[in-house]
């Protein structure tokens, strides 16, 4: 997932529960969960303190590592196995605690439910929010 601009940045973007959107400004390493000392900090019991590492190489690719959490990673709906690098894309969805068919479940649409999807972003911008985010969230119905 090479991106030659430097003008471009990396972001996560909430997914499902839109009217509660959150978007992340990712570092070239961030550390997701609950715990204090997190790159990014998800208030769910669903995340462990230390939930995940994200992180970029020198050549561009994002790779995403499980912490041997409890209740896992997903990549588009694949769970991943703990402490070993998965490659991501553009676009790739990313379950923090819950996979994202479960999202789909009327027992599931809980806004403590952490699902975010992978985007890039001009950074010349102050700020990502000039996105239209209602518009980058899912359509469940259509999942």
């Amino acid at each position: 997932m090479e991106v030659d601009d430097a003008e471009t940045g990396f972001a996560l973007i909430r997914q499902g529960y839109c009217q509660n959107n959150l978007i992340f400004k990712l570092n070239q390493r961030n550390i997701i969960g609950r715990g204090f000392g997190t790159t990014i900090n998800i208030l769910s019991l669903f995340v462990s303190r230390q939930h995940c590492v994200m992180y970029m190489e020198d050549d561009g690719n994002w790779y995403i590592r499980d912490c041997e959490t409890m209740n896992g990673t997903f990549i588009n709906d694949e769970k991943i196995q703990p402490n070993i690098d998965y490659l991501l894309n553009l676009n790739d969805k990313i379950g923090f605690g819950i996979s994202i068919s479960s999202l789909n479940n009327s027992e599931y649409s809980n806004p403590d439910y952490y699902v975010y999807k992978l985007i890039y972003y001009p950074t010349q911008q102050d700020h990502i929010y000039e996105y239209d985010v209602n518009s980058l969230c899912w359509d469940l119905e259509k999942l």
